[in-house]
C-alpha cells in the first residue's frame, strides 16, 4: 500500500511540474528511428538526443517526459522529494535518518526491538529504521548511527551478530556454525574458509553442486521439462549484489564482506570511521567488556600505522569471532556480559594480535588474518591459540627469510606432529632452533617438516608405559643436529640411521643423555683409527661408547 500511494504522489508532483506524460515506472522503451532500442542516455538529455544514442549514467532506469521534450530521471526526482520531505515517524521534527529514537518511545535505536514503531519486530521488519532503504542494502540497518561494519548488533534485535541467524535482517538465514571438520590443523590454517563450510552447505548435494555443474544454485527439471533454479539455503541473500552500495548482506563474515569484491569502491561502508562512530563503538564495547578489555584506543600504540577504521575492523572482527554462536542463553542482549569462555577467547585473540604485530613487517591486517587462521587450526589441536603464536615466533626467528604465513603453517605442522606422537606443545619450541640448523646442514633437498618428523618419531620410540619419554625433543634434536655435521653425506636417511643407533645404545645402557654418548664416540674415533663417524654410526660403535659412559658413571 505504501508503494502504491507513493507512486501516485510522484505522478502528481510530476504533472504539477509540467510533465505531459508519465511512462511506465520501469526501463525506458524508446527506440531509434530504425526501430532498435535506444541505449540509456543522460537524464537531462531530450528524447531526440536519447534517440541518437547519447551515453548516460546507467544508474538512471526510469524517466518522466516534460512538456519541452526533456526526460527527467525519476531516481533523481525521488531523491529530491525525500530530501524535502523525509520520514519522521514520531513527529518530533527530526527526520528518521537523523533521529536516535525513531519511534519516540524513549528507547534508543539499536536497543529498541521495534525501532521504527510500526508494530513489526526488528527480526521480521525488512526496513528496520524506516528510512526507505531495505535492510539488505542499508549501511546502518538499525539506525543507531554506527555503520554495520562496526555494529556488534547490526539489526538491533538484542542478539550479538554471531548468535543471530539473520544478523543483517535480510530474511535469509546464514548457515549453522561448523561443529566438526574433516580438515586437519594445517589444512584449516591454510584455507579456513574451504574447511569451514557445514556439510550441508557444500557443492556436492543432490541438487546442483559438482555433480550437476550448477554451483551454489542447483537446477531441477520441472514436469514441463524446463529447468528451474533452486536457491542454496546456505547462501546469504544480500551477499550476491554488486551494483548497489551499502550493506550487501552481512551474514557473511564482517571483514570478509569489507575485503571482498562484492563491495564497490564507492560503497559508503568503506568510508573512514567518524569520530562519533568511534565513540559509539567504544561505548558498545565497554557495555559488554571490562574497560581493560576493550583495546580500541590501546591498539593505536600497538599498531600506530593502522587507520582508525582498520583498528575498529580488527577489534570488531576478533570480538565477533570470539563469541560462541552456539551458547544456549535466551537472555542474551547487549547489556549482558559475555560468558567467561567468550572473554577468554577474546583475550587470547587480542594477545595473539599484539604478539604478531610486533614482528617485523607484519601490518595489522595480516596479523588479523593470521590470528583467524591459527584460531581455525586449534580446533583440531590440544594446543592453545597463544601456544601456536609462541611456536610461530620461534619458527620466525629460527628460519631465515621465510614469509610469516609460511612460518605459521610450519608451526602448526610442528605442533601437530608432536601431538600425534603424544608430546606436549611445551617441548616444541625449544627443539626448533636445532631443527633449523640441521636443515641448513642437510641442505634444501629436504623440508623442515621432514627433519622435524625424524626428530619427533625417534624420540617417540622411547615412550614409557606411564606416557613419559626417555628423551626430550630438545635432546634428540641436538643429537640429530650434531650427527648431521659429522657425516660426509648428511642426507636425511643417513642422519636418521646414525641418530637411531645412538638413542638405542643410550636407552639400553639406562643413560639419560644421548649427546654424552655421541661425544664419547667422537673421542673414541679420535683415538682409534678403525672407528669413523663420517661415513655413519654403527650399532656396535654406539654401544661401545654408551658402555664407556656407563662405566664412568
Amino acid at each position: 500500500m505504501r508503494q502504491l500511494s507513493y507512486n501516485y504522489f510522484v505522478i502528481l508532483i510530476a504533472l504539477i511540474s509540467g510533465c505531459t506524460a508519465v511512462p511506465n515506472l520501469g526501463e525506458p522503451t524508446r527506440t531509434t528511428p530504425d526501430g532498435v532500442a535506444a541505449p540509456n542516455v543522460d537524464p537531462e538529455a531530450t528524447f531526440d538526443d536519447r534517440q541518437t544514442g547519447v551515453a548516460i549514467d546507467d544508474r538512471c532506469t526510469r524517466y518522466i517526459e516534460t512538456v519541452d521534450g526533456n526526460a527527467i530521471c525519476l531516481e533523481a526526482l525521488l531523491a529530491t522529494l525525500f530530501a524535502e520531505d523525509p520520514r519522521d515517524n514520531d513527529g518530533d521534527g527530526i527526520p528518521n535518518i537523523s533521529d536516535n529514537d525513531i519511534d519516540g518511545d524513549g528507547i534508543p535505536n539499536g536497543y529498541d526491538l521495534d525501532t521504527d514503531g510500526d508494530g513489526l519486530p526488528n527480526s521480521v521488519d525488512d526496513d528496520i529504521d524506516d528510512d526507505g532503504v531495505p535492510n539488505e542494502e542499508d549501511v546502518d540497518i538499525d539506525g543507531d548511527f554506527l555503520r554495520n561494519r562496526w555494529d556488534i548488533d547490526m539489526d538491533g534485535d538484542l542478539l550479538f551478530n554471531p548468535r543471530d541467524r539473520d544478523a543483517d535482517g535480510d530474511g535469509k538465514l546464514k548457515p549453522a556454525p561448523l561443529v566438526t571438520s574433516t580438515c586437519g590443523p594445517v589444512e584449516l590454517f591454510n584455507d579456513p574458509a574451504a574447511c569451514g563450510a557445514p556439510d550441508d552447505c557444500d557443492d556436492d548435494d543432490e541438487i546442483g553442486g559438482a555433480e550437476s555443474g550448477t554451483g551454489a544454485a542447483g537446477a531441477r527439471a520441472t514436469e514441463e521439462g524446463s529447468t528451474e533454479v533452486e536457491e542454496d539455503d546456505c547462501a546469504d541473500a544480500g551477499s550476491n549484489r554488486r551494483a548497489r552500495p551499502g550493506n550487501l548482506g552481512r551474514n557473511a563474515s564482517m571483514i570478509d564482506i569489507i575485503d571482498s569484491e562484492r563491495v564497490d569502491t564507492d560503497d559508503p561502508m568503506l568510508d573512514e570511521i567518524t569520530d562519533s562512530e568511534f565513540d559509539l563503538l567504544d561505548f558498545d564495547l565497554r557495555s559488554i567488556l571490562s574497560d581493560s578489555d576493550t583495546w580500541l584506543s590501546d591498539l593505536e600504540e600497538v599498531e600506530p600505522d593502522a587507520t582508525r577504521s582498520e583498528r575498529a575492523d580488527s577489534v570488531v572482527g576478533q570480538l565477533d569471532a570470539a563469541i560462541d554462536p552456539e551458547r544456549d542463553n535466551t537472555n542474551d542482549s547487549l547489556s549482558d556480559s559475555l560468558s567467561e569462555a567468550d572473554l577468554i577467547a577474546w583475550r587470547d585473540r587480542r594477545m595473539a594480535l599484539e604478539q604478531l604485530t610486533v614482528l617485523p613487517g607484519i601490518p595489522l591486517a595480516e596479523a588479523d588474518d593470521l590470528t583467524n587462521r591459527f584460531a581455525a587450526a586449534v580446533r583440531q589441536l590440544n594446543a592453545s591459540l597463544l601456544d601456536l603464536i609462541d611456536v610461530t615466533e620461534t619458527v620466525n626467528a629460527s628460519f631465515a627469510e621465510t614469509p610469516i604465513r609460511e612460518d605459521g603453517a610450519m608451526a602448526v605442522a610442528f605442533v601437530e606432529t608432536a601431538e600425534v606422537n603424544a608430546f606436549d606443545v611445551a617441548q616444541v619450541g625449544p627443539a626448533i632452533p636445532a631443527t633449523a640448523r640441521t636443515l641448513a646442514t642437510i641442505g634444501n633437498q629436504e623440508t623442515a617438516e621432514a627433519v622435524w618428523r625424524i626428530t619427533v618419531e625417534q624420540a617417540a620410540a622411547y615412550r614409557n608405559e606411564d606416557d613419559s619419554f626417555d628423551f626430550s625433543l630438545l635432546s634428540v634434536a641436538r643429537v640429530v643436529e650434531k650427527v648431521a655435521t659429522l657425516l660426509d653425506d648428511p642426507n636425511l636417511e643417513a642422519v636418521g640411521d646414525a641418530s637411531s643407533a645412538l638413542l638405542a645404545a643410550t636407552s639400553d645402557n639406562n643413560l639419560p643423555d644421548p649427546l654424552a654418548v655421541l661425544d664419547r664416540l667422537i673421542e673414541n674415533a679420535e683415538n682409534d683409527p678403525t672407528i669413523s663417524v663420517s661415513d655413519g654410526i654403527s650399532a656396535d660403535e654406539a654401544n661401545a661408547a654408551a658402555a664407556d659412559v656407563a662405566a664412568d658413571v
